[in-house]
């Protein structure tokens, strides 16, 4: 991945990834915040850390891209709120070890 991706001739599907990843994050921690019992159906987590991956990786691979500070913002929401409930779920705690590494 170059510095900036969107200059790239793939700058369409990382912006849609991008889009993607904001979208599903952002639905999830409102999801949550309304609906606290969806911490049961672990296919919103599971989608939501598919989605820090795609934010991770613009993060670290195209730092000086313009979306990286956007993606970073979100990303560190995100791992807040998976924070917040591995106490209460054994799944989410699992896969909240993973970003550590990052």
């Amino acid at each position: 991945m170059p510095d900036d991706p969107l200059k790239s001739k793939y700058a369409q599907s990382v912006l849609a990834a991008f889009r993607c990843a904001l979208y599903i994050t952002s639905s999830v921690r409102a999801l949550y915040s309304q609906v606290p019992l969806c911490i049961r159906y672990f296919m919103f987590w599971s989608h939501a850390f598919s989605a820090s991956i795609i934010l991770g990786a613009i993060v670290l691979r195209s730092p000086g891209c313009g979306l990286a500070p956007a993606a970073w913002v979100e990303l560190d929401r995100v791992y807040e709120l998976f924070e917040q409930l591995g106490p209460k779920s054994r799944r989410i705690a699992r896969i909240l070890v993973r970003p550590c590494y990052l």
